[in-house]
């Protein structure tokens, strides 16, 4: 074999390998990645999202979590800017019909209102919609509370927000989920009399939702849930 003839027989079997290497990495598997909204980083929020992670782990899938006020995460998870929401009240497709539900609830809450100067105790807690109150803006158990309420409504992104506007007198109750207002009065308003109302107004489930564009892992993760349930550790509930 001529010395050209060697060249080229090297530089086909270069280019071979090359392709063949090629061939293999396309054929991996690409780990599948996910990035879901949640709002704000709260204890309830932390711990959602740990155990929601450990169950993808298991599908071979990461997650990142990425922050934003509640309609706006909504609007991305609808749209498919983002992959879904990490935890919402149950029925929320209605409004946001590109989100699939994951129908094993991830954290139950216990809802009530909060005051400083107003009544404490009420036979009815509908009694509530005839005072000022603060509320979350986009936050749908919220928002539904208050639909039959008059024009006294004050809308704010984020807990921390409702409770200054009651310290400053600016309302007369707020709407929260009792493990959330805990961490916040215990924080920045201990002295400032706040009084939960009673009775409480309800107990609220929390679902982890996907875009429908993977509608295909929505019972693969649901599965991965249901086996985490039958341990008892879900839904998740205050510490």
């Amino acid at each position: 074999m001529n010395h050209c003839n060697l060249v080229n027989s090297i530089v086909g079997l270069s280019v071979l390998i090359l392709f063949s290497v090629g061939l293999k990495a396309n054929e991996m598997p690409q780990r599948q990645q996910l990035t879901l909204g949640r709002i704000g980083d709260s204890d309830i929020q932390q711990r959602a999202a740990t155990i929601l992670s450990k169950a993808y782990k298991e599908l071979g899938i990461a997650v990142t979590f990425e922050g934003y006020p509640s309609k706006r995460a909504l609007h991305y998870s609808n749209n498919g800017v983002i992959d879904g929401e990490l935890l919402r009240v149950q029925n929320i497709e209605k409004q946001y019909p590109n989100l699939i539900c994951v129908k094993i609830p991830l954290y139950q809450i216990a809802a009530s209102a909060y005051t400083i100067h107003g009544r404490a105790t009420f036979d009815s807690i509908d009694q509530l919609l005839d005072s000022s109150l603060a509320i979350h803006n986009g936050v749908l158990w919220e928002e539904e509370f208050v639909q039959k309420h008059h024009n006294d409504v004050l809308r704010v992104n984020g807990t921390l927000k409702k409770f200054k506007l009651l310290q400053l007198g600016r309302v007369e109750y707020l709407l929260s989920n009792q493990q959330r207002a805990q961490e916040i009065i215990s924080k920045h308003f201990k002295d400032a009399n706040i009084k939960q109302v009673q009775p409480p107004l309800k107990s609220i489930n929390l679902y982890h939702y996907l875009h429908k564009k993977h509608r295909a892992l929505v019972p693969k993760i649901q599965q991965q849930l249901t086996l985490i349930a039958k341990r008892n550790l879900l839904p998740l509930r205050k510490k």
